[in-house]
C-alpha cells in the first residue's frame, strides 16, 4: 500500500494486507505499519502466479470478509533478480515480459480475483498505483 495512503488517520482502511514475493520485505513491511497503528497481516506470494494471488485474496476473504477496497501496488523492480535500465532497443523480449508480469499481471490477477467478492459486497474500489 503506498505509504502515502496511510499518512492521514481519517483515510485508513479497517482492515491491510501486507504482501511480498520475499519473507524479509514483508516483514518489514507489516512493522511498518504496524508503527502508525495498523494491523496488518503479512503474506509472502509471487503475484505474478495468478494461483497465488488467487490464494491471497481468498485468505483475505475467509479472515475478514470481502474485499471492498483493492490497491494494486505490486509492480516494482525486482530485488531478487535485478535488472539495469536497458533502452527499448536493447531490450531482449524476456525482458519487456518479464516487467509486464511483474508490473501488469500482477494487478490484473489480484484484481479478477478481488472482483467476485466486491460482485457479492455489491461495492467496491480499486486503485492501481
Amino acid at each position: 500500500m503506498p505509504r502515502a495512503a496511510l499518512a492521514n488517520a481519517d483515510a485508513r482502511p479497517a482492515t491491510v494486507r501486507a504482501q511480498s514475493p520475499t519473507t524479509e520485505r514483508v516483514r518489514l513491511r507489516a512493522a511498518e505499519l504496524a508503527a502508525v497503528g495498523i494491523p496488518a497481516p503479512a503474506h509472502v506470494a509471487d503475484l505474478t502466479d495468478s494461483d497465488q494471488a488467487a490464494d491471497l485474496v481468498a485468505a483475505a476473504v475467509a479472515e475478514h470478509g470481502p474485499v471492498t477496497v483493492l490497491i494494486n501496488n505490486a509492480g516494482m523492480t525486482s530485488l531478487t533478480s535485478p535488472e539495469s535500465l536497458v533502452p527499448a532497443t536493447d531490450m531482449s523480449d524476456e525482458q519487456w515480459e518479464r516487467g509486464l508480469r511483474r508490473n501488469v499481471s500482477t494487478a490484473f490477477h489480484v484484481t479478477r480475483a478481488a472482483l467476485p467478492a466486491m460482485r457479492d459486497a455489491k461495492h467496491g474500489s480499486i486503485s492501481s498505483a
